[in-house]
Order: C-alpha cells, then sequence, then structure tokens
C-alpha cells in the first residue's frame, strides 16, 4: 500500500520529485523546472503500510495464519491486577500510561471467556479508561491476533519492526455489543513484528482482548540447564536454567536423566523423569546427564543437556 500525495505548482512551475526510498525511509529532493501551463502532480509514496498483512474472524483457534502459536488468556494472571502483565515473550502495556488491567467481570461477553485484558483500573464503570494497549514481544514474531470486544468507536491496530517502523495498520471495527468470537490479527510479509499497537480514535472507550495468539519469528537460541549437587548414593542432583532462552523459557516437556560407566555410551535410568533425581549405588561413580525437552516462548521445541 502507499500513500497518494497531491502537489499543485505555481503558474509556470513544474516541480519534479526524486524519491529515495530505503528500509521504509524517505528522501525527497526536489528538482524545479519551468514549465508553459501550470502542472497537477500526482504521486504515490510508500509508507511501509502493506509490509504486513491483516486478518480477522470469528473462530481465533482455527486461524491459519496462527496455527502452532502460543495462547495468552489471561488465566495466568489474577483478575483485579492492574498494571503491566507479562507471560512468555510479551509484555502487556499501555501506550500513553493510561489504566490497564487483567479481570473476569466481563466474562463471557465481548468475545472473552475466563480473564481478560482492559484498558481501565476499574472492574464495572468508565471512570478509570486509559486511550491505548501496548504489545512488546522479546523476541521478534511472525505474527499475532486476539478477541477483540466491547468498542464503542474505532480502534487503530499498528505493527513495527525492531527499527520502530511502521509495517501495518489496521482499522478494527465498532463491536458494541458483538459477542461471535471476532478476532483481528497482523501478520508480517518479510520483516519481522517487534511490538504493535493498539490505540483509540478519541478518549472515554473501553475495550477488552482475550486469547491473545502469536506465533514466534524464527529459534534464536537455547536456554542452558545447570545441575548441583554430587554424586554420591543418596545425594540429590537437580537441574534448573542457567541461563533464559532469548525466545523465553517456555514450559518443560521432560526430563530424562541418564548414566554413563565411559562419558560416551548413555542410558536411561528407570524413573528418573522429574527435575531432581536422587543417586542410587548403581549411579555411584559414573557420568550422570540430565536431557530437558522444552517448548520455548516462541513454541519452538528445544532439547538440551546438562552434565554433572
Amino acid at each position: 500500500m502507499a500513500k497518494l500525495l497531491y502537489l499543485v505548482d505555481s503558474p509556470g512551475l513544474f516541480i519534479k520529485l526524486n524519491l529515495k526510498i530505503n528500509k521504509n525511509r524517505l528522501k525527497l529532493s526536489p528538482i524545479i523546472r519551468r514549465s508553459l501551463t501550470n502542472i497537477f502532480l500526482v504521486c504515490f509514496i510508500p509508507t511501509g503500510i502493506g509490509m504486513a498483512d491483516t486478518f480477522t474472524g470469528t473462530n481465533i483457534s482455527n486461524e491459519s495464519e496462527l496455527s502452532g502459536g502460543t495462547v495468552i488468556d489471561f488465566s495466568n494472571g489474577t483478575s483485579g491486577t492492574n498494571g503491566t502483565y507479562t507471560e512468555g515473550i510479551v509484555t502487556f502495556t499501555s501506550e500513553d500510561s493510561g489504566a490497564i488491567r487483567i479481570d473476569s467481570f466481563h466474562s463471557g461477553k465481548y468475545n472473552t471467556t475466563g480473564n481478560y485484558f482492559q484498558n481501565n483500573g476499574i472492574s464495572n464503570n468508565y471512570s478509570n479508561v486509559g486511550g491505548s494497549l501496548k504489545f512488546t514481544f522479546s523476541s521478534e514474531i511472525s505474527s499475532f491476533g486476539f478477541n477483540f470486544g466491547a468498542s464503542n468507536i474505532q480502534w487503530s491496530l499498528k505493527a513495527y519492526d525492531l527499527d520502530e517502523s511502521l509495517l501495518e495498520s489496521y482499522t478494527l471495527p465498532v463491536l458494541t455489543n458483538a459477542n461471535a468470537g471476532q478476532y483481528y490479527g497482523i501478520s508480517r510479509d518479510s520483516t519481522e513484528i517487534s511490538y504493535a499497537t493498539l490505540i483509540a480514535a478519541s478518549t472515554g472507550d473501553w475495550i477488552l482482548i482475550d486469547n491473545f495468539t502469536y506465533v514466534g519469528g524464527g529459534d534464536t537460541g537455547d536456554a542452558t540447564y545447570s545441575i548441583s549437587g554430587d554424586t554420591y548414593a543418596g545425594k540429590t542432583l537437580t537441574a534448573a536454567v542457567s541461563t533464559d532462552d532469548p525466545d523465553g523459557n517456555g514450559s518443560v516437556t521432560s526430563y530424562t536423566w541418564q548414566s554413563s560407566s565411559d562419558g560416551s555410551s548413555w542410558s536411561d535410568i528407570s524413573g528418573a523423569t522429574s527435575s531432581t533425581y536422587t543417586v542410587t549405588s548403581s549411579e555411584e561413580g559414573k557420568s550422570v546427564r540430565v536431557v530437558v525437552a522444552y517448548t520455548d516462548g516462541s513454541s519452538t521445541s528445544e532439547s538440551v543437556t546438562a552434565s554433572s
């Protein structure tokens, strides 16, 4: 997409604009020439809008742009809690320092279920309404979307890259009491998304979002695990994160403790599948390690090994 620019010169003056575009930035170099008649100049200037795509529907779990994505339904938060909320790689704030809150007062309405996130510091009146929400990703993503409801005016959803260049702008409709599962989102074309804003066209509107879903832009590294404890019979070994995954630590899917007599051939230790393992006489004097499988904050499956 591009922005349409109309220029009309003074009588007898022809204005030519040299356009230089570098990563969404525009440089205009005027070259002025005389002409015999007035010139009406129309040119298209790319603004960066259109470097991503928008999508919408009424069943966010079936949205192909969000397939395999991580869902934040705010159930890990506490209803009635005001202020910034972070889960996985996403931090939910406001763009204008306005009120924000996890709440459940309107659960089952306005495309929400259970806890949701809102631009209001109060559960049931308009006395503390902010004008924006902001979603910041600690690692870049390829797409995101969310259930949206209760709007009485239009809201503008915008996505930006790491250099703060605008990728896409999406005007969300007035939904009032709609409760058919409406959701809206943005997916990148070639440049990944670093953060997004949701800003009201005017003040005083109260909106709710739920089931915020994002798809990571690719794996940027792994977490590092380490083992603490002694490898003597009766002693407990504990596996824990020592360096965070840059995409978010996510959730562990399995621990597999193994032992080896020579440090090259490893065997699983029967029943040793938690973050801790108590050494038995069978493993005393052997090398012991743990294989940790987890899904990071960008929904990438990872497997790392830590040795004692």
